[in-house]
């Protein structure tokens, strides 16, 4: 994650790319490359206009391939249209939880069409889909956010490590506390770096 100096993840656009920066998408790639899959929520695929990992450069020094990229998302509401589905050979997974409403069903249809969506009893069992995805031999995850998902897994004990990069940026006003947050305070920081006046930490439970 990155956060700004008053404790925002994200911007007033709904993303967290003003507070990132070069030593942010170094760690991201980092991580990811390191990987088996990403796991991200919904929301944060639509607003970052998401695309699925890829292995460039130097990373691929790291991993003989790219991780997959695990959704969890209720509506199953995407456009197939954009570069969420550009690679054919690392098509998204999408995890979703059973529901009876009509556009569900339809996005549902759609959606299967182009990925894989792999269906959960509602209400969705976080505990659960770690333990699909560790089925799948997919038991290197790094999970990019958004805030809610990462606070109900931190909830939840299934998150050993956190890398926050800390931005000096500022929204100018109190950002709520959440898991994360209450985390970053009682978890003990066992890395740092920094480049510029953007600093790494890591911490770890």
């Amino acid at each position: 994650m990155v956060i700004s100096s008053d404790d925002h993840f994200i911007d007033e656009f709904g993303s967290p790319k003003q507070f990132s920066s070069a030593l942010d998408l170094k760690v991201l790639l980092t991580l990811r490359a390191i990987s088996d899959c990403v796991l991200v929520g919904g929301n944060t695929v639509r607003s970052d206009n998401y695309r699925p990992p890829v292995l460039a450069g130097e990373y691929k020094a790291l991993s003989d391939q790219a991780a997959k990229l695990v959704i969890v998302t209720r509506s199953l509401d995407f456009d197939l249209s954009t570069r969420l589905f550009s690679e054919q050979d690392n098509q998204p997974i999408f995890l979703t939880e059973k529901s009876e409403s009509e556009s569900w069903r339809l996005n549902h249809t759609q959606l299967s069409q182009r990925a894989e969506v792999v269906v959960f009893s509602s209400p969705l069992d976080l505990v659960e889909v770690i333990a699909h995805l560790r089925h799948r031999d997919l038991t290197n995850i790094v999970c990019e956010g958004g805030p809610i998902l990462l606070s109900q897994l931190i909830s939840l004990g299934l998150i050993d490590e956190l890398d926050v990069t800390h931005s000096p940026i500022k929204r100018g006003f109190a950002a709520p506390l959440n898991q994360v947050h209450l985390a970053m305070q009682s978890w003990p920081v066992i890395a740092t770096a920094k480049l510029g006046e953007h600093e790494l930490r890591r911490y770890i439970r």
